[in-house]
């Protein structure tokens, strides 16, 4: 059996974060609107979401248009779901940081 080595930067959303903006320099915007998110989010940026006071999940825009962003996940086979569904989650979300890799 193989064994692989995981680095805590791509399976822990905190520590993404901290590798992505101060080793690779890329930018934030940090928003609790959601209209904000999809006017300012393009594809291949990574997506942030914050729940009860915790950033706790990261998906990625994959592509749609201004306004009608469509993003992927893990979890629950996210494939193309649209950013709008981010509306409906239960418990609500409180916050979106975008980050810009490209």
């Amino acid at each position: 059996m193989d064994v692989w080595d995981i680095t805590s930067s791509f399976i822990n959303v905190a520590d993404l974060y901290t590798y992505l903006v101060y080793y690779a320099g890329v930018g934030v915007i940090t928003t609790s609107s959601l209209a904000t998110l999809q006017s300012q989010a393009s594809a291949g940026n990574i997506v942030q979401i914050k729940r009860d006071g915790v950033w706790f999940h990261s998906v990625i825009i994959t592509g749609g248009t201004t306004g009608n962003l469509t993003y992927c996940g893990h979890t629950n086979d996210w494939l193309d779901n649209p950013v709008s569904s981010f509306s409906e989650a239960s418990p609500v979300y409180t916050d979106y940081r975008i980050i810009r890799v490209h």
